[in-house]
Order: C-alpha cells, then structure tokens, then sequence
C-alpha cells in the first residue's frame, strides 16, 4: 500500500508534468515549499542536543569551524563518506543513516552488492565505529582482490542476485569471520555490482557518437564531451565519474550522474531507470531541483516527441540490457501506432533544464548549474 508521503510525492510528480509553463512550475515548487528537506534545522537539532559545536565536532571528527558553518550557513558535508561518518558517530542505524545520505546528501542509500557499503552494513549493525568499518575494508581487500582457487564453485549471474537477499546475509553474519567468508563466496555479486548502469551509459554514449565508430570508448566518450561542453574541467569532472564507476565500481555523486544524463538527452523513464541501477531513488518531485529537472525533461519531450522517438530507436540496438531494450522497442510500437510525424525540433532537453531552474532562483540550483552551464550551445547572457 503506498504511504500518504508516497502520494504527496506522486501528486507532485503530476502536476509538474502537467502544468504548462515554467511559470506554472516555479507556482508549483513554492506552494509545496514547506514540505522540502532542510538540513540547517536538521543538523542544528543535533548539535543542540551534544551540547555545543565543540562537543558534537570531537564527537564526529570533523573541525568545530566546519560544524560551526553548517549550522550558521547550511553548509553540507562535502562527500558521502563525510554523511556516512557524521551518521556512525550518531550512532545512527541503517535506515536513519539511509535518510539522511538521500534526503540531504542527494546520495545512494547504503547497497548492499557495493563492497565498501556492504562492510558499512555489517558494521552499523554490530554497532562498530566508522574506524572499525575502515580498517575491516582494508583488511577485506586483501581477501577481495584474490582470485578464489576453487575452480568447482557454482557459477551464476551475480546481476540476479537479489540485493534484499544480499542485504539479510549481511545483517545476518553473526560475526566478522561469517561476514568475510560471505563476501569470499560471492565475489561474483560484488564485482557485478552496477553493470546495468554501466551498460545504459554506454549505450547513451554510443547513440550520441554513432558517427565515430573508428574510436575507442574513451575517445568517444570525450569527443561528446568535447562536442558538448566549453569548460576543460567539467569535461575532465565527468570522464573521471565515468572513468571511476568502470574501473572501481564507485558510485557517482548523484547531482552529477543526473546532469550527465540530462547531457545524453535521457527521457525521463530512462533517467529513473539509469537512478535506480545506481542503487538510488527515482527523480524527487519533493526536491525543488529535480522537481524542476522532472518539468523541463517532460516539457522539451511534449515540444519535441522526436527526442525521445530517436533515442528509443537508437538506444534499442546499443543497449545489452534485454529488459530496457523491450522498454524501448514498446515505445517505439507505441509511435508506430499513431502513426507519428513531426517536423524535427533541435531544441535539446538541457535547455529546457537550464531555463527551469533559473525560474527556481534558489541555491540548490547552483551544483547542477555549475554542471550545465558549460553546455556549448547556451548562449552567454552575460
């Protein structure tokens, strides 16, 4: 049964995909204001309950300077790992420490087939410190970058592998000996871990440089980045992202992967779909930014159904992903139906992201803007 936050959210949702105009939307976000997350409050409740800045600053590790400007300013911890500390020296548990990473850090929940959030798991619930987690990965990495010998072991798809499944196992290690013997025994399901986000992004890479055929993927990732963005630093920020989620399996920072998808052109059932193979939630219409992002994304595919017609087409042959490929080839049918015809608009979904949310005038836009605003065929307003 869908819980009253669950509709509050879905009701959003709607009205933002059906209101009319950028003016609509910014009515839309100000009337349910009230509603959106505010970390100044939330961490100053805490603070007031250790005591004083300095007290709840040797608690957690940080500088009292620092948690002296979250509270005055708002200011945020500057990466998931800072939130995943701030939450093991609350003592929070799992599903408080979940809350705050997606509600305020904009970041993935704790996944259970990730190596690193898998130890946070195992360690929250034996109510260890963030110091134990560390040093139990580190010990952990030894066993993990072995080639187990055992050549007889069963093989299976690891992307199958439920993560709830994965998840009990983990709670259910009575200690760090069953916990290490199960990560040992199922390498396969953390080595996998995040090959359908992988394979969407690189099939959204590929639709949008099918004309290089002739280049490596990394050459070909930077020449739409190149083609796309003016500044050398975003370019360099984004095939790092890449670069870390194919090599390290390392989870992207959320405002970013959605500003590249905005970048690859994503509908918005493919960018949901890119969120929830990360481990994380659907685009928030609670969120003023994604609110906005869910708008803009829905509006340029009314004022332009060829963006969506071409990459459905385009995405249904580049994609290994049996299920999305279906999702895409439905689509396609459904077009087909009807008939559809329009004369091509070269209107690209980032503009109509960039224009929602400078109607926004807030400061949550900024880490997306600073994303997007290098776009090459945005006109300086300046």
């Amino acid at each position: 049964m869908q819980t009253s936050r669950g509709n509050e959210t879905y009701r959003i949702k709607d009205e933002l995909i059906n209101c009319d105009d950028v003016a609509d939307m910014k009515e839309i976000l100000d009337k349910n204001s009230g509603i959106y997350s505010d970390w100044k409050k939330f961490i100053n409740n805490l603070v007031r309950f250790a005591g004083s800045y300095g007290a709840f600053a040797q608690r957690c590790g940080f500088s009292r300077n620092t948690v002296k400007k979250w509270c005055d300013n708002g200011d945020m911890p500057r990466s998931r790992v800072e939130f995943i500390k701030l939450g093991f020296a609350m003592g929070m548990n799992i599903d408080e420490l979940n809350k705050i990473l997606q509600r305020y850090g904009k970041y993935p929940k704790l996944y259970s087939k990730n190596i690193q959030d898998a130890i946070y798991i195992f360690a929250l619930s034996h109510q260890k410190d963030y110091l134990y987690a560390q040093s139990l990965y580190d010990k952990l990495l030894n066993y993990y970058e072995i080639k187990s010998s055992d050549t007889n072991r069963p093989q299976f798809n690891a992307i199958r592998a439920k993560t709830d499944r994965v998840h009990n196992s983990i709670l259910t290690a009575k200690d760090e000996t069953e916990f290490i013997h199960y990560v040992q025994d199922n390498k396969e399901i953390f080595e996998d871990t995040y090959t359908n986000l992988i394979d969407i992004i690189d099939s959204y890479i590929k639709t949008n440089v099918s004309d290089y055929t002739d280049l490596t993927y990394s050459e070909s990732l930077n020449a739409f980045l190149q083609e796309n963005i003016t500044n050398r630093l975003t370019i360099k920020s984004f095939n790092v992202m890449i670069s870390n989620l194919k090599a390290k399996r390392e989870i992207p920072n959320r405002m970013k992967l959605i500003s590249f998808g905005i970048y690859l052109g994503m509908s918005l059932e493919h960018m949901n779909t890119m969120l929830t193979y990360a481990g994380m939630e659907e685009l928030c219409a609670k969120d003023r930014v994604e609110g906005a992002v869910i708008f803009a994304i829905e509006n340029a595919i009314i004022n332009n159904p060829d963006l969506e017609l071409t990459n459905e087409l385009l995405l249904s042959n580049f994609t290994n992903n049996e299920d999305l490929r279906n999702k895409c080839l439905q689509i396609i049918a459904d077009y087909e139906q009807f008939d559809y015809k329009s004369e091509y608009s070269e209107s690209a979904i980032i503009e109509y992201v960039v224009n929602a949310l400078k109607a926004i005038e807030c400061d949550e836009t900024n880490e997306m803007m600073t994303l997007l605003k290098d776009y090459r065929y945005i006109a300086d307003e300046s």
